[in-house]
């Protein structure tokens, strides 16, 4: 099942460019959206042009850190703010 993210919901996400074996006991970081960017690109295939469309977001930590420009397919939703 595939979410649309929403202003105010909070998710969990990794860090990216770490996993469990690097030694850091927190690798995953749970916090809300606060911003979503939208990204696209065209692909060309067999003559036939698809758009592609994903989204990034701006997560906000409680510890008041902005991860920018996470990747849609790599955060999991924990809340949804409006139901």
């Amino acid at each position: 099942m595939k979410y649309k993210f929403q202003i105010g919901d909070l998710v969990t996400f990794q860090i990216p460019y770490t996993n469990h074996l690097d030694g850091s006991t927190r690798v995953y970081k749970t916090g809300m959206i606060t911003f979503r960017d939208k990204a696209g690109y065209s692909i060309t295939c067999d003559d036939k042009e698809k758009r592609v469309r994903n989204s990034y977001y701006h997560i906000l930590l409680p510890s008041g850190e902005t991860h920018y420009l996470q990747r849609e397919d790599r955060l999991a939703l924990v809340a949804k703010a409006n139901p």
